[in-house]
């Protein structure tokens, strides 16, 4: 949403989390698909 604000970038850090979690093989798959 926001890159600047804080929330923005703790919400790309959850999304990245989850995707780390839901599927390690897919890591770079799921950051790239929004």
């Amino acid at each position: 949403m926001f890159p600047s604000s804080p929330l923005g970038i703790w919400l790309r850090c959850s999304r990245e989390l989850r995707g780390e979690s839901s599927s390690s093989l897919a890591t770079g798959s799921g950051a790239e698909v929004r």
